[in-house]
């Protein structure tokens, strides 16, 4: 197969902030998630360490902040409080059943959480809730927010066979796979 890059380059030159652009343009720091939208136009990538989401075009390389201020944090927000929310240093991601929203491993906050895709407004806006996790390291299963987890690094969604959302985490800090039902948002482990 062929390998090009899409978005972003190495730089000898630290950046500070994440840069939005196409191509070469592009800016980021550390990206570790990656997801593709439905129809393929759009991958959705977890900048860790500027601490928010990215959405690339596909055809073009256009890279746009999608979600959060590129300032750790763990601030959850809807549209009408017009800001971008905060992450601190998300790893994985992983699109929602329908394709509406991202589901998002927020590593160095113990959280996972829910980020509106067509609520966002490229960085200056967004809709972001906090599913399960409630900041601290553990390992407690329950309904959210009293669930815990201790770096999560991975997420995967999809439906079950009798069409219930749910959600598989890789929990780095706790060994452990964990589940989380959407309809009650209770947490369980393998």
């Amino acid at each position: 197969g062929r390998v090009r890059t899409l978005a972003g380059a190495y730089t000898e030159t630290p950046v500070e902030m994440a840069v939005d652009g196409v191509g070469s343009a592009a800016r980021f720091s550390q990206p570790m998630g990656v997801a593709i939208s439905d129809d393929d136009r759009t991958v959705f990538v977890a900048d860790t360490g500027f601490h928010c989401i990215r959405a690339v075009d596909v055809s073009t390389g256009e890279t746009r902040t999608l979600a959060g201020s590129g300032v750790p944090g763990a601030e959850d927000t809807n549209r009408q409080h017009h800001n971008p929310g905060q992450f601190h240093a998300p790893r994985g991601l992983g699109l929602a059943p329908g394709g509406r929203a991202l589901i998002v491993a927020d590593t160095s906050n113990n959280a996972i959480r829910r980020v509106e895709i067509a609520l966002c407004h490229w960085g200056a806006q967004c809709s972001i809730q906090t599913l399960a996790g409630n900041g601290s390291p553990g390992l407690q299963n329950g309904v959210a927010p009293a669930a815990m987890f201790s770096r999560p690094t991975a997420v995967a969604s999809t439906l079950s066979a009798d069409g219930r959302p749910y959600a598989l985490v890789a929990d780095e800090g706790n060994a452990a796979v964990r589940i989380i039902h959407f309809v009650d948002r209770a947490l369980e482990w393998y």
